[in-house]
């Protein structure tokens, strides 16, 4: 009788002992930097019933766009711009963009049509970000074109509820978080081109949409804008993504340490620097033109142009991107746009060939950087 009284309290016990739980909020993914906003763009679209090209600020549409048509546009923006966040071990990139969206309070008769306030979130992998980036800097025309299944946005369409319906970061940050747990089955493509008309660098774009339509619609419904004003969603990202250095923990015969692994940057505070001449000069934007130009004139005087590119005609510029790591040594060398494996080849090893620079720094700290380079191949 006794044993069984003591196992049936200790049976009580370890169910009472596992059932016992703490309470924790679920962790809420966080922006580590966000660039500059965007706050204008010319959308064109071409009518059908005219031929001509009809433009707008910030609204893509084909015919002159009234202010309070503007929410029933689905390519429209007020602002947009990229962010990072990390994901336990994962580095997202999140392009956002914000505008006046809407619904029908009688949707069955379309009637009352009831404006709100929406932030739309697209989610890319790191390379996909450095892609679109590398793309943009070609001018090739050629369309550049990103799916993803973790999209979405919120609204404030319901904020007079408070809680979870606040249109606020923190309920946006939440609802990105559980997009990246709970992909969706749908996808949407993000769609741009660069390219250069009448002189000037421009970049074209759609917002992201339903992934079958977005290549037809490029064509004759757009956004333009210069390149130089699109880039500052890219390269203009505040303090807190430049002073970013991962720490990374680990146990060392019991001992934890923390170690640094150097970002992956194309703009620094202090850019590697070419040995030589180029140490010289006090300037640090003097400095970097002057490494740049040792950088082009090393790679070309270095590049053989091989007997059997020559003998088949094969000529023109080599596209290729390398990194300066925080040591200052060169590596990483990958090709994007090449001509045929024996100039692609002959142009790596002359990358290769580059002396041991000064290397990058940011806030203090060392930093890797990435160029993009073209190596020129022309029959004599």
């Amino acid at each position: 009788m006794k044993h069984l009284i003591l196992t049936s309290f200790l049976f009580a016990f370890a169910t009472f002992n596992s059932n016992a739980q703490s309470r924790e909020n679920k962790k809420i993914v966080q922006f580590s930097s966000k660039s500059e906003k965007l706050t204008e763009a010319t959308g064109w679209e071409q009518n059908k019933e005219t031929g001509k090209w009809i433009e707008n600020k910030n609204v893509i549409a084909d015919r002159k766009c009234p202010s309070y048509w503007v929410s029933q546009a689905s390519q429209s923006f007020s602002w947009m711009q990229f962010a990072t966040i990390t994901n336990g071990q994962t580095e997202y990139y999140v392009f956002l963009y914000e505008r006046l969206g809407g619904e029908y309070k009688y949707p069955n008769i379309r009637e009352d049509w009831e404006t709100d306030l929406r932030t739309y979130f697209f989610i890319l992998t790191p390379t996909e970000y450095e892609n679109i980036k590398t793309q943009i800097d070609l001018k090739s025309g050629e369309n550049i074109k990103v799916t993803s299944n973790k999209s979405s946005h919120i609204s404030d369409r319901y904020k007079s509820l408070g809680e979870e319906h606040l249109y606020n970061n923190e309920n946006l940050l939440a609802k990105i978080t559980n997009t990246i747990e709970d992909t969706g089955i749908s996808e949407t493509s993000f769609i741009l081109n660069s390219q250069v008309i009448d002189g000037q660098e421009v970049v074209r774009f759609r917002l992201p949409e339903i992934v079958f339509s977005s290549e037809d619609y490029i064509k004759t419904k757009y956004f333009e804008v210069k390149s130089t004003d699109f880039k500052t969603i890219f390269t203009r990202l505040k303090e807190i993504e430049y002073a970013k250095l991962k720490e990374i923990e680990y146990a060392n015969y019991g001992e934890e340490e923390k170690i640094y692994d150097a970002p992956i940057m194309t703009r620094a505070e202090r850019m590697p620097v070419f040995p030589g001449e180029c140490q010289e000069i006090a300037n640090a934007k003097d400095q970097d033109q002057c490494t740049q130009g040792k950088i082009i004139n090393f790679v070309q005087s270095n590049t053989d142009y091989p007997e059997i590119a020559k003998e088949n005609g094969f000529q023109g510029k080599v596209f290729l991107t390398f990194i300066v790591d925080e040591n200052g040594n060169v590596g990483n060398v990958e090709i994007l746009k090449g001509i045929h494996k024996s100039l692609d080849d002959s142009a790596t090893k002359a990358v290769m060939k580059l002396p041991k620079f000064t290397p990058a720094s940011q806030r203090g700290k060392p930093v890797k950087i990435k160029y993009t380079i073209p190596v020129n191949f022309r029959a004599r």
